[in-house]
């Protein structure tokens, strides 16, 4: 329950800035969310090599490393294209205001 309650928490916080008009990533957004995809990768990566016991392992655990590194940096670049946008709107809505 308490997971439920903490991510949805979080998306609740992640949507009312992002219509606020916040920026979430700072003024270094791309390295920012390179950084954040690779440690979602790496943390992906070693969950991995705890749990599993195939064959082909290391085949597997550069699969899991890239998937989920890609996975974080398209949830990434996508949440940080919506910001902008959303960011660029309210600045032209105040922009035309004092017209």
């Amino acid at each position: 329950m308490e997971f439920i309650a903490f991510f949805g928490g979080c998306i609740y916080i992640i949507v009312r800035n992002i219509c606020v008009g916040n920026n979430l990533f700072g003024e270094n957004r791309k390295s920012v969310t390179i950084v954040n995809s690779f440690i979602i990768g790496v943390i992906t990566f070693l969950h991995y090599k705890e749990f599993n016991n195939i064959n082909n392992f290391i085949t597997e655990l550069i699969v899991a490393f890239f998937s989920s590194t890609l996975a974080a940096y398209l949830f990434y670049y996508i949440l940080n294209k919506v910001t902008q946008k959303r960011i660029k709107v309210i600045e032209k809505k105040f922009d035309e205001d004092d017209v």
